[in-house]
């Protein structure tokens, strides 16, 4: 479990630090018009995942029973999956291809005239046939206890393609279209590894699966399909908006000021990933209690420490990006999109914790009201960009309070201590802001002593968060320590 783990934060600092170190050349080689285009990609990709319908996450739980021992019969369900989700990839890609002149002519404004909306789009499509399967083969390792190999495959390809898209963008004139060609070529070639390793193990007999068994299959997916479609809404509807009621550009700067906090979730989802298969026949007993206590307070430490540091940097880091063409609104922006990041963060414990034990129906209500709000708020005030954050934050506490609820509802013994440890560490995080907000805050005529003074008080914070953290979860950290001592 720890090298799956450590796997996967090496696995996701690549990509944060690659994308670091993109985002400016991007903006400067392209510009924002060209970049909002890039974020319209990701966002139909992302808004394509209903027609995942659940299957991935029911694979990898459908793998990860062990009341299930017939491998050949697994695999045998899992390839015929595998076949349905490809025809669903397919018949996406040429939807999209087929409104290819439809979106950048009548949904998009792109404020940049020398791009090729219809052609970049065509693009956007073939780059969605080849990368949709990746995360089924992801789901397929997950459930076979495979996350080592895949973090491995996962970080080798995105070193070629982040290396392969700065040569060509910081040495040569590289155009929007190289760009997608790029991410084309090396997603492909990453989601034929992972194939190649998901079925490594797989039997060479094949079981006659008939439509009962995949029908069966599918309707297990059926709730976990709703709240992947709910929480798409959820995840998505603002860049849809956004893309349709302001400009590329507008739409490229509220992605820019989203793109840090929402690459916390890379940091989340290694230890929610590990912890999932954990997580199933869920009891409130003692050991139950003492293990989803451990992981929440560690989790919620996570998500303090990298959104506060990211608030205290949030200038510098907008400065590097965007120049002369940081504002504060973009400050704004970020600072919304940080408070429901960390709203989100902390229900993702929950979360798998329902999927895990066949309780979807928990999370359908949980993004459904989210979801209804959002729509309505979005119907009613035709929000601008800060309004449009404002809602996301409001929706992200909206998800958050409701699983709070049904798990104090269910599980009150674990509830009451779980929020008795993350008031104690909320509080010494509120404290480091207040002290950032009085002393440090940035200063263009003082940026060394800010720093410093950021760097100092983010010390002082490491003694400070261990004294409140619950004392078993303080002895496991000794014990990690001393094992790493002894090592060296």
């Amino acid at each position: 479990m720890k090298k799956d783990i450590l796997s996967n934060y090496i696995n996701q600092g690549i990509n944060i630090v690659a994308r670091f170190i993109l985002i400016p050349i991007l903006l400067i080689k392209l510009g924002t018009s060209a970049y909002g285009l890039i974020g319209f990609y990701f966002t139909i990709e992302s808004t394509l995942v209903f027609l995942d319908f659940g299957i991935g996450s029911a694979s990898a739980r459908f793998l990860a029973d062990k009341t299930e021992s017939n491998m050949v019969y697994k695999f045998s369900l899992i390839k015929k999956i595998e076949m349905i989700y490809i025809g669903l990839a397919t018949l996406a890609s040429l939807s999209i291809f087929l409104l290819s002149s439809f979106l950048s002519k009548h949904w998009l404004t792109i404020d940049n005239p020398q791009l090729n909306g219809e052609k970049i789009v065509q693009l956007m499509s073939l780059l969605f046939l080849v990368s949709w399967p990746k995360s089924l083969y992801e789901n397929f390792m997950s459930g076979q206890f495979l996350l080592y190999q895949k973090n491995i495959i996962n970080s080798i390809f995105t070193i070629l393609r982040s290396v392969s898209l700065f040569i060509l963008f910081y040495f040569f004139k590289g155009t929007l279209e190289h760009y997608f060609i790029i991410l084309i070529l090396f997603n492909f070639l990453e989601v034929i590894g992972l194939r190649i390793r998901a079925f490594k193990q797989s039997p060479a007999e094949i079981s006659p699966i008939d439509g009962m068994q995949i029908k069966y299959f599918l309707l297990s997916c059926a709730g976990i399909g709703v709240f992947s479609m709910l929480s798409l809404v959820y995840f998505q509807l603002d860049k849809i908006y956004i893309s349709k009621a302001m400009t590329s550009s507008e739409l490229a700067y509220y992605n820019l000021s989203f793109t840090l906090p929402l690459a916390l979730l890379s940091l989340l989802y290694p230890i929610s990933s590990s912890l999932f298969p954990r997580l199933t026949n869920f009891k409130n007993d003692q050991y139950h209690s003492t293990f989803f206590i451990k992981w929440f307070t560690l989790l919620l430490i996570v998500i303090l420490t990298y959104l506060s540091t990211l608030y205290v940097y949030s200038y510098w880091i907008l400065d590097l990006w965007l120049g002369q063409n940081n504002s504060s609104v973009n400050i704004t922006l970020l600072i919304y999109s940080c408070a429901g990041i960390f709203f989100y963060g902390c229900s993702l414990l929950f979360q798998n914790l329902y999927i895990a034990n066949y309780k979807s129906n928990v999370l359908n209500k949980a993004f459904l009201f989210s979801s209804l709000f959002y729509i309505l708020f979005i119907l009613l005030t035709k929000p601008n960009l800060q309004q449009t954050a404002i809602a996301w934050t409001i929706s992200s506490f909206i998800v958050f309070m409701s699983l709070m609820f049904e798990f104090y509802s269910t599980y009150n013994s674990i509830a009451s201590q779980l929020l008795f440890y993350a008031i104690k560490i909320i509080s010494i995080f509120i404290l480091f802001i207040i002290i950032h907000r009085l002393y440090f805050q940035y200063n263009e005529n003082n940026i060394c002593i800010s720093l410093i003074g950021n760097v100092i008080l983010s010390l002082l914070l490491i003694p400070l968060t261990f004294k409140v953290l619950p004392s078993f979860v303080q002895d496991d950290i000794k014990h990690f320590i001393q094992e790493k001592k002894s090592w060296l």
